[in-house]
């Protein structure tokens, strides 16, 4: 009987590392297929929405209240600036209404801290930005990003505006 317990007990502990190392593939195995699901998720989300598809029914403006007026050198005269008065305004997606109603009120109740956030953005720009489409693309994708961040979800699906460019 003495000799036989070292053997049992030495036959169950490598019966119980080999239980444990098939636990462990099997969470592993589990989790692995969890991330994929995850990183093919992420990747769906990020996929950019062509917004000219979108119906003009689902879709609803938000104007900020106030202007951005800003001062950048001329392109054209050397030594002279140039004013552009900027209403920058979003596309709200409204197909979702509950991350619709949370774009508004935020764009609404925080819009001088949105306000706040862009104008670095736009001071670090130059004058060409909004004459020349690529760079104003360029940047309205920018601002974008921003907007979609500071409020948490996609419902912002695109930025307007209108420069209003005077040079004194």
């Amino acid at each position: 009987m003495a000799k036989i317990l070292p053997i049992v007990n030495t036959a169950l502990a490598a019966l119980a590392l080999i239980v444990g190392v098939i636990v462990l593939l099997q969470v592993g195995g589990i989790k692995s297929s969890m991330i994929e699901g995850l990183e093919e998720a992420e990747s769906a989300e990020q996929e950019e929405i062509d917004v000219t598809t979108i119906p003009i029914a689902e879709l609803e403006e938000f104007n900020m209240d106030e202007n951005f007026i800003l001062t950048y050198d001329s392109l054209i005269n050397e030594g002279k600036k140039v004013n552009v008065v900027l209403k920058i305004g979003f596309a709200i997606h409204n197909i979702d209404e509950d991350t619709k109603t949370i774009a508004i009120t935020a764009l609404t109740s925080q819009g001088k801290i949105i306000r706040d956030r862009i104008r670095p953005i736009l001071t670090s720009k130059d004058a060409s930005y909004f004459t020349d489409l690529t760079k104003e693309e360029e940047l309205k994708k920018e601002i974008l990003v921003l907007v979609q961040g500071i409020i948490g979800n996609k419902a912002v699906i695109d930025i307007y505006f209108d420069p209003i460019i005077s040079e004194r």
